[in-house]
C-alpha cells in the first residue's frame, strides 16, 4: 500500500514573515478547506525582498501549522542545511 495521497498535490507557499502564528494557521486552514495537499515555508535567515522583517524559523512554523491542522502536509520549500549544526538538522526534522 502507497503513502503516496490520490490524485494531484498541491501545496500552498506561505511565507512565515511579518505575520502572527494565529494567521499563519489560518491561511493553513482556508489552504486546507479548499482542497490543498500541503503547505510549504521557507528555511531562511532573513525574507528575501523584506530583510528587517521578522520571521519566525521554518521547523518550529510547520510543526505549529501541522499541530492546527487536521491533513495538511507541511514542509520547507528548501532546508539551508548550512545554518545548523547536523544533529541540531537531524533532531529538528525528526
Amino acid at each position: 500500500m502507497s503513502d503516496a495521497l490520490p490524485g494531484p498535490q498541491f501545496f500552498l507557499f506561505l511565507p512565515q514573515v511579518a505575520t502572527a502564528f494565529g494567521r499563519l494557521v489560518e491561511k493553513a486552514r482556508l489552504a486546507e478547506d479548499a482542497g490543498f495537499s500541503g503547505v510549504a515555508f521557507i528555511d531562511h535567515i532573513a525574507a528575501h525582498g523584506a530583510p528587517h522583517a521578522d520571521m519566525f524559523e521554518s521547523f518550529i512554523t510547520a510543526t505549529w501549522v501541522a499541530a492546527h491542522t487536521t491533513r495538511l502536509r507541511v514542509g520547507q520549500l528548501v532546508v539551508y542545511d548550512l545554518l545548523r549544526q547536523p544533529v541540531l538538522l537531524a533532531k529538528q526534522i525528526v
